[in-house]
């Protein structure tokens, strides 16, 4: 990834990458504010919170996928490894002043044609506007208490024993709630923000059947299943079309299509 020539336009980015600049942007507002009024303390709690909590729990999970399985060159990729790249340069600079030494390597490691360059001689990061005026915030906390939830009913079947990793799980979501399930329905990979390799939808009048687990107040229910289908050798889903391509007889259908348009651009 060559950010001068790699990063796409953000009206072109996912709408989880768009997501991650916001509150990267908000992050980098805070940390500036608690600089200013020498609060360090302030400082280093919200880096911890927001690696641990918005990056390694939610972002770096879901992006996974995308990041290692599609071509390098495809906007799905390109989309992240641009927000990946912006959010990297804002903690190498604002973690400067706290780790000087480290964020210095961290800076000449990213930054090769600057070898003669400083991350100390680097204007302080300004957050940008674009970043923080995105409209669907609310819209993805929404979703992450139904992530939580997701991941609340994966590990029950997971200390149970009945499934080992989260890929080898399949969900049953029952929406007692009509805008909830069209809700649901209105994001395009559920699979991967929710770490299964599969995801069905379903209508109910009410929370009166069996599940892994549900929730009364958001009016939803989540049955754990094991995901149908064989495990695709390259991206870890489970997948009924695992062995439909002769040519990739161990991987599914996306794998096998992702190779043999790299094969046909010389990028296998």
């Amino acid at each position: 990834f060559n950010p001068e020539e790699d990063t796409i336009a953000y009206s072109d980015m996912l709408e989880i990458d768009k997501w991650a600049l916001y509150v990267t942007e908000n992050l980098l507002k805070e940390i500036t504010s608690g600089y200013e009024n020498f609060e360090f303390h302030k400082v280093t709690h919200l880096v911890y919170n927001f690696c641990v909590l918005e990056m390694s729990n939610v972002y770096l999970d879901i992006i996974k996928d995308r990041l290692y399985i599609f071509p390098k060159a495809s906007i799905e990729r390109r989309s992240c490894q641009s927000a990946l790249f912006r959010i990297l340069d804002v903690m190498i600079k604002v973690l400067s002043p706290i780790f000087p030494f480290t964020m210095e390597e961290v800076f000449a490691h990213i930054n090769k044609k600057s070898e003669s360059e400083s991350v100390h001689a680097q204007p302080w990061p300004v957050p940008n506007n674009a970043f923080l005026e995105y409209p669907h915030k609310e819209k993805w906390d929404r979703l992450f208490k139904i992530r939580a939830l997701v991941m609340k009913a994966l590990e029950s079947k997971r200390s149970q024993k009945e499934i080992g990793d989260s890929l080898e799980a399949g969900i049953e979501i029952f929406s007692a709630d009509f805008k909830g399930l069209e809700f649901l329905k209105s994001f395009d990979d559920l699979k991967a923000i929710f770490l299964v390799s599969e995801v069905n939808l379903h209508s109910t009048e009410n929370l009166d059947g069996e599940y892994t687990l549900k929730d009364e107040e958001i009016k939803l229910g989540v049955a754990v299943r094991k995901a149908k289908g064989n495990k695709c050798l390259r991206c870890w889903n489970y997948s009924e079309t695992v062995g439909n391509n002769k040519k990739f007889t161990l991987l599914c259908s996306r794998c096998a299509s992702i190779l043999e348009e790299a094969d046909i651009h010389g990028d296998a």
